[in-house]
């Protein structure tokens, strides 16, 4: 259970790191 959180908080750091990185490359390229 514990596993599945960290997992889980894990996933929502990187979905938050890409859609930063995602904003930033459309930003560059205006």
């Amino acid at each position: 259970m514990l596993l599945a959180m960290i997992n889980f908080k894990k996933l929502k750091i990187d979905n938050v790191f890409e859609h930063i990185f995602s904003e930033k490359q459309v930003m560059m390229l205006y």
